[in-house]
């Protein structure tokens, strides 16, 4: 990556005639949309209006096009963007720029020396260049650690841009995109993501668990070893029979738009894995909706223990099949000839932590091995140093000096022939010289130190 230093006004930005209005991407899949309140908004414009310090604009140049995507500085962009238009007044709170009060004002209520102070603002803009889209979703994960972004936001970051699209079509269904309950604010920061999330995880029987934790390594799996299509497939189509099982209910005018209040965060992605259920049972989907109603209604004995689970821990992996245990029984209940799918089979859980419990001891066996091994090995070898040691001594004390000079060896040679001698006519033969009686008298071959003392007196006293 290449980073470059520039400038550019904030008409050239936000100005609908400006020269980089339609240039500047605002769409990146990992951003989040726009959350800044109305005091914080006026506050920035107030920044402008006084030509006050404004942090630099991150872009970053696309392969093979004349667009840049804003990677960091989407809430600045779009608060002049949408003052300029004329969507937006400044906050009531915001003080005055000099003697002028601006709150509640509209861009073109403003006096024209404002209106230009805006527009002809320099913001610093730095250009990278060269960087994939990995290393930008990184880049904006690293910018924004210590900002106030959701845990789910910096998620589709660090997962990547392949897993945020593919998690996307699913946001943009109408069950979770106009059905599920979640609020404006978690709407905007990526609320969705989470609850598709957890009813993938949950759907697949790939994690036990809605933890930050657990979610982030079911992310990240899929980005290293994506969904199948078939499941997909499955999937997509669980929550089309979702959408007929809570069609869409026109509010009236003048009331708030109608809300289904068993969709909400804690319950959903179990709903849809009871759908799921039904769905491979054929059970008509309004027909399951009825089910629904009944579960939470109060009256429905499993649902009563359902909601008493769901107060406190709902993301741990005992709870979320606690709770599934009561929705299967109460679908069983309802529905008299419905089997449980092998794909709903939550004994694989029991399984799959048998499995790892069981791999995990036998590591732990094969370490103990391998460390006893060791220690044998350290063993034998200190024990075959210390024989080797021991032979090496022996051998030096049997053996002549290698360095021995000429006539110690002539000497030493000496002996040995006249111990060792000949043996012809050693039979008819009476012992002539000293030398002759120690061949005699002894049965080895091999001189003791008395016995060379007395054949070199022998040698030289006849030499």
């Amino acid at each position: 990556m290449i980073f470059t230093k520039a400038s550019a006004t904030v008409k050239s930005l936000c100005h609908p005639k400006g020269n980089k209005f339609k240039k500047i991407r605002t769409d990146l899949i990992w951003q989040r949309q726009f959350v800044w309140n109305s005091e914080k908004s006026g506050l920035f414009l107030h920044t402008l209006m006084t030509n006050s310090f404004v942090y630099p604009i991150l872009v970053a140049d696309e392969v093979g096009s004349d667009l840049v995507s804003l990677l960091d500085g989407l809430q600045r962009v779009s608060v002049c963007r949408k003052f300029i238009a004329g969507d937006m007044k400044i906050d009531p709170n915001t003080p005055p720029v000099g003697d002028y009060d601006v709150a509640r004002k509209t861009f073109k209520q403003l006096p024209a020396e404002l209106q230009d102070a805006i527009l002809d603002y320099s913001l610093d803009l730095v250009y990278v260049k060269g960087a994939t889209e990995e290393e930008l979703g990184d880049l904006f994960n690293r910018l924004n650690q210590s900002e106030p972004l959701t845990r789910v936001t910096l998620l589709r970051a660090v997962a990547g841009v392949e897993v945020a699209s593919y998690l996307n079509q699913f946001e943009t269904m109408d069950f979770f995109s106009k059905k599920a309950l979640i609020s404006p604010s978690a709407r905007k920061t990526h609320g969705l993501t989470e609850m598709v999330l957890q009813s993938l995880s949950l759907f697949t029987m790939q994690n036990g668990s809605f933890s930050s934790k657990d979610l982030k390594k079911f992310a990240l799996g899929m980005k290293n070893a994506p969904i199948t299509a078939e499941t997909t497939e499955a999937f997509k189509q669980t929550i089309q029979y979702l959408e007929t099982a809570f069609p869409e209910v026109e509010a009236k005018e003048g009331e708030e738009p109608f809300e289904y209040d068993t969709l909400k965060k804690s319950a959903l992605p179990l709903i849809v894995k009871s759908a799921e259920i039904c769905m491979e049972n054929a059970i008509d989907p309004l027909d399951f909706f009825d089910w629904t109603e009944s579960f939470f209604s109060g009256k429905d004995k499993h649902g009563i223990s359902f909601k008493a689970n769901s107060s406190a821990g709902t993301s741990a992996k005992k709870n979320i099949r606690k709770r599934m245990s009561f929705m299967i029984e109460s679908l069983l209940a309802t529905f008299k000839d419905l089997e449980i799918p092998e794909s709903c089979d939550f004994t694989i859980w029991d399984r799959q932590e048998a499995e790892a419990k069981a791999e995990s001891e036998r590591v732990k066996a094969e370490k103990k091995v391998v460390a006893q091994a060791k220690r044998e090995a350290t063993k034998a070898a200190k024990l075959a140093k210390e024989a080797l040691k021991a032979e090496k001594a022996n051998v030096v004390t049997a053996t002549p000096a290698q360095d021995m000079d000429e006539e110690s060896l002539a000497v030493e040679y000496a002996i040995d022939e006249a111990l060792s001698g000949s043996d012809e006519d050693e039979e008819d033969s009476e012992p002539s010289t000293i030398l002759e009686a120690i061949r005699q008298s002894k049965a080895s071959d091999i001189p003791t130190t008395e016995e060379k003392d007395e054949a070199l007196k022998a040698i030289f006293g006849t030499m």
